[in-house]
């Protein structure tokens, strides 16, 4: 058989005219009667194999006919040998997958729905592992663990990271060391061995790592190539220092605030915004994907797990590869629309970026982690988050929408809906006031800027309150007085010192004796401190965290249907910052219920 012969053949088995059973028992046969063709053969299928011209499935069942059953791979360390030769258990899809130990040496997986079955060994053969069922694939590989080369070229060093689609380990890259390249370190993200034995794997990861390298954008993660070692399929990255978003979140479980977050919702927008107008939806957009370095900037990756979006117009431009189909949607994050399988949309990671948000702010998924379709289908609503205004929930529970008609139109219509102020509209305003002739009205303009600033952040808002009517006063009685002024710094400190162990007191068993109304309250100690010096930032901190507790409160009883309570608590939150939206609009929504007839 010659190499023209086997090349033939394994087209013919690609396009489904020849069986594949049959090709491999002439395969055999000639092994037998010619062993030394083996090297040229198996030559011939890495070849067709590295132009992309038989699936992975065929190419993984003729090298482990050309190897006598089985393939071994070898870099460093070797496994042992009880690894190779311990019987397998049964049919399973792996041997071991433990999360302690990355290394799979022997793995035994069933053949994709639609395979032929890989026939039996004749009785010459002499396999080099144990012989196993009829309908498996043996294939042994080497270990993914620190020390293992890649391709004569990568040291893993550490894994870092594992998802639907595979492992992530930081490596080191020999050539850049060799080029004395200043950081010689990439990310290689593996192929999982469930996901590359799906015919259409190795085309997934090409057209991913084909369209990540197109989105050049300070929010997207830069990546290099795509290649493969053996059996092993794998794209390189760069190397990110810092934490998954994810994680970032864990460390924060109550949330954080709108200011805080806004980098990064801003950041994670920006990237899906680029992505859609290179016609990429990114489709698994979750806070796993996003990668959070340095002060809250982020990046964005795995955007070529995601599926292509249409090109009206124009047939054949949609990919056949569903990231859904192989573990690519993660059920949290999906919209109902991707759980139907409908075309991909861009409001598909509308709804995920909602989500994420959300998660930020509040510290919990917005329909405590389950699936859109579960949610709509229990009628599930989205709660108001503490400290937001009532426009930018309504952007929240417009990002979420269940249907994709109310959901917002695009991701860069929820960033300036959310945004508020620091949305498109807001630097529109801002910037026709700065125009504004004349040096008084310039001034004018600048204070009025800093308002709107600070309203989208009702807690930075409040500070600012406090603070410049703490100055006023203390101004106009140093004119009274007609002397200077100097602050007692040690009388200021201990009244900071008694608001925090009143408020530590409340901690215990909520009292609004405790935060305001009492004769040694939290507000009253962290007022008078203010009063002595209107520029204690700590003083101020105090007062906010006050009416962050009152907000709290209303909210817990509205949400327990103690709408009476919920009122009170909001109008005694609103004695402080008679301004804050997100306290009107819940006395508001409140006192409706009450008047409603309800308690």
């Amino acid at each position: 058989m010659t190499g023209t012969d086997f090349t033939a053949l394994l087209k013919a088995v690609q396009h489904g005219e020849m069986p594949r059973d049959a090709v491999l028992a002439a395969l055999r046969s000639e092994i037998e009667r010619s062993p030394e063709a083996a090297t040229s053969l198996r030559k011939a299928v890495d070849d067709l194999y590295g132009r992309n011209e038989i699936h992975f499935e065929i190419y993984l069942l003729v090298r482990d006919t050309l190897s006598g059953g089985s393939s071994m791979r070898r870099t460093a360390p070797p496994p042992a040998p009880a690894a190779a030769t311990s019987p397998p258990p049964d049919n399973a899809t792996r041997l071991r997958d433990s999360p302690r130990d990355d290394r799979t040496l022997l793995r035994v997986t069933a053949p994709a729905p639609g395979a032929v079955p890989l026939p039996s060994r004749p009785a010459t053969a002499t396999p080099t592992a144990p012989s196993l069922p009829e309908t498996a694939t043996s294939v042994i590989e080497q270990p993914l663990e620190p020390g293992s080369i890649i391709n004569n070229r990568f040291v893993l060093e550490q894994r870092v990271g594992e998802g639907g689609m595979g492992v992530v380990f930081k490596a080191r890259d020999i050539r850049k060391e060799e080029a004395q390249d200043r950081n010689p370190y990439v990310a290689i993200k593996f192929l999982s061995p469930d996901f590359r034995r799906h015919p259409e794997a190795l085309v997934a990861l090409q057209r991913e790592t084909r369209r990540a390298q197109v989105l050049a954008h300070p929010n997207v993660v830069t990546v290099y190539d795509f290649d493969r070692d053996g059996t092993l399929i794998y794209m390189t990255m760069e190397y990110l220092e810092g934490e998954p978003l994810d994680r970032y979140i864990a460390r924060h479980p109550q949330g954080i605030r709108f200011k805080e977050a806004w980098p990064i919702i801003e950041g994670c927008s920006r990237a899906l915004a680029y992505a859609h107008e290179q016609d990429v939806i990114h489709a698994d957009f979750k806070p796993g994907n996003v990668f959070v370095v340095g002060e809250r900037r982020v990046k964005v990756l795995d955007f070529g797990i995601a599926r292509a979006m249409h090109v009206h117009g124009v047939e054949g431009q949609g990919t056949r590869f569903d990231a859904g189909s192989l573990g690519g949607l993660t059920p949290a994050y999906a919209s109902p629309e991707m759980f139907l399988g409908d075309q991909p949309d861009p409001r598909d990671d509308v709804y995920a970026l909602a989500c994420v948000s959300y998660e930020l702010l509040t510290g919990r998924h917005p329909f405590n982690g389950v699936s859109a379709v579960k949610a709509a289908h229990d009628g599930l609503q989205v709660k108001r988050t503490p400290g937001m205004g009532r426009r930018q929930h309504r952007a929240l529970v417009r990002g979420l929408a269940f249907r994709q008609s109310d959901r917002s139109a695009s991701v860069e219509a929820f960033l300036d809906e959310i945004a508020g102020p620091l949305g498109a509209r807001g630097r529109a305003a801002r910037q026709l006031i700065l125009s504004t002739a004349g040096t008084a009205v310039l001034v004018a303009s600048i204070g009025l800027g800093a308002w709107w600033m600070t309203r989208t952040d009702p807690d930075a808002q409040l500070m600012r309150q406090q603070m410049d009517a703490a100055k006023m006063r203390l101004e106009e009685e140093v004119q009274r007085r007609g002397e200077g002024y100097a602050p007692n710094l040690e009388h200021r400190d201990t009244l900071l010192e008694l608001g925090q162990e009143t408020l530590a007191m409340s901690d215990q068993e909520f009292s609004s004796w405790h935060l305001s109304e009492g004769p040694s309250s939290a507000y009253g100690a962290f007022l008078a401190a203010l009063n002595l010096d209107p520029t204690s930032e700590a003083a101020a901190r105090g007062i906010v965290e006050v009416v962050r507790r009152y907000e709290a409160e209303a909210q817990r009883r509205y949400d327990a249907g103690d709408y009476s309570g919920a009122a009170e608590m909001a109008s005694l939150g609103l004695k402080i910052h008679p301004t804050r939206e997100s306290l009107a609009d819940l006395k508001r929504d409140a006192e409706s219920q009450v008047a409603a007839g309800q308690k």
